[in-house]
């Protein structure tokens, strides 16, 4: 069987990739695959400052590992979980962090969590960044909520959420009990819907019946006891996840006693508002009501409908584009100068209310600080705190405060947007979009630096 470094070479030199031939490989093999390619990931990080073209390998190796983590059921040991797990998170804020997690999700079906793994997704989730949408990030952090919810080496903090004492009387548990409560508690998931899937309810089923229901209806009304209390109750957000899942249960049971306490959510009062809608929702399973629950106030007003004015104001956006000829300018760069002053004159006299606000929009994506001197070849940029002049004969980029020359610090450019640049060398189109970056320095400063004098 051929090794996996063999196989990465291969796939470094191959112009015509077929990701989805590696999913085909042996299991085994695409385990040894993955680790594989995050060490050489991490090599070409380290080396950066070297190799000039480390970010091209590294973006293949982005999109391998991307393709690989989508295998369904690998084999995973414990040990090579947490391998795997402490080589991703350095490299959190350049791949998508969510494969790991899926192998997680895969391996606690049949397993359990250990002290080394919960340590290893706790440092995972402490160096999380944004990557990727917003509703996958937060679809990765609920999901992360609820297994360390299950890390039983964790020390307690009563004063951070009302569940921990769903976690202390679960540590609390011996043999076939607890073992029987960590099945039913592993099936709530962060990710959830607000509506309870038939496939969830029925896998729910039969966890409760193995714990029984004596059993469930005596632990609820304990862990439940103090929504009545009438005191201010903490709510983090795994615990409002728990608490979601524990009044699913209570619905699968069918039981009218567990009915009644899990109603006692009704009374609480939450010291952290913004933490109880998802779980004050699930209350609807049980009979009651979205508007009992608004008249409450356990969960926001809608938001008044405004998507036929956002509607508007897309079409109000392609339109522009199109009348300045932004398309035109794509095919060929050195008419970008022409769209641009096209479009200032564009929004230099709005003449609606609706145009205004389009202006408004339109003034944050169209370098606004930037003037074109067509006689004399030269960018001239307002920045946040600097003026630049970038001239389009030689690429030069000099800072007028202090008349420093800058050059792009190559290392601080992600990967993805060197795909776009030049290292050495700044055609006019590159320019533009280089002021672009300079007339942001909040977000770009780094991305320059003062050219050292040889």
């Amino acid at each position: 069987m051929t090794s996996a470094s063999d196989l990465l070479d291969a796939f470094l030199i191959d112009d015509h990739q077929n990701l989805t031939k590696y999913k085909k490989l042996p299991k085994r093999q695409i385990i040894e695959l993955i680790e594989a390619s995050l060490r050489k990931y991490t090599w070409l990080r380290e080396h950066d400052a070297e190799l000039p073209d480390a970010h091209v390998a590294r973006l293949k190796f982005a999109k391998l590992l991307q393709t690989l983590h989508t295998t369904k059921k690998l084999p995973y040991t414990e040990p090579e979980l947490r391998t795997m797990i402490d080589l991703t998170t350095p490299l959190l804020n350049y791949i998508p962090p969510d494969g790991p997690i899926d192998h997680v999700m895969e391996y606690i079906k049949e397993n359990d969590l250990t002290e080394e793994l919960c340590q290893s997704l706790h440092n995972f989730q402490a160096n999380l960044r944004e990557y990727g949408s917003v509703a996958s990030m937060q679809s990765l952090r609920q999901r992360l909520h609820t297994l360390l919810f299950m890390d039983e080496w964790e020390p307690l903090k009563p004063s951070k959420c009302w569940s921990e004492s769903v976690r202390k009387d679960f540590r609390a548990m011996k043999g076939k009990r607890k073992e029987n409560w960590r099945r039913l508690l592993k099936h709530i998931r962060g990710n959830a819907p607000k509506n309870m899937p038939g496939s969830w309810a029925e896998e729910a089923a039969d966890r409760l019946e193995a714990v029984g229901i004596d059993d469930f209806k005596q632990q609820l009304s304990h862990w439940f006891a103090p929504f009545r209390s009438g005191e201010l109750l903490p709510l983090s957000i795994p615990g409002s996840h728990i608490l979601k899942g524990l009044v699913w249960y209570v619905a699968v049971s069918g039981d009218e006693t567990a009915k009644q306490t899990a109603l006692w959510l009704l009374d609480v009062k939450w010291k952290q508002k913004r933490n109880m809608q998802k779980s004050m929702t699930a209350l609807e399973v049980l009979g009651v009501s979205e508007k009992e629950l608004r008249d409450r106030d356990f969960i926001a007003q809608p938001p008044p409908s405004n998507a036929g004015a956002a509607l508007q104001k897309l079409m109000d956006v392609r339109n522009l584009w199109q009348r300045v000829g932004f398309a035109e300018a794509m095919q060929n760069p050195e008419k970008m100068s022409e769209v641009h002053d096209r479009l200032m004159d564009e929004l230099s006299e709005p003449k609606t209310p609706a145009a205004k606000q389009l202006a408004e929009i339109m003034k944050s994506m169209v370098m606004p600080d930037l003037v074109m001197d067509h006689d004399e070849g030269v960018i001239m940029v307002q920045g946040e705190q600097h003026f630049y002049r970038l001239y389009l004969s030689t690429g030069k980029i000099e800072r007028v405060t202090d008349n420093a020359e800058l050059e792009l610090n190559w290392e601080k450019i992600p990967d993805y947007m060197r795909a776009r640049l030049e290292r050495d060398h700044n055609s006019p189109m590159q320019l533009h979009t280089l002021a672009h970056y300079l007339s942001r320095e909040s977000i770009y400063r780094n991305f320059f630096r003062v050219k050292s004098k040889t």
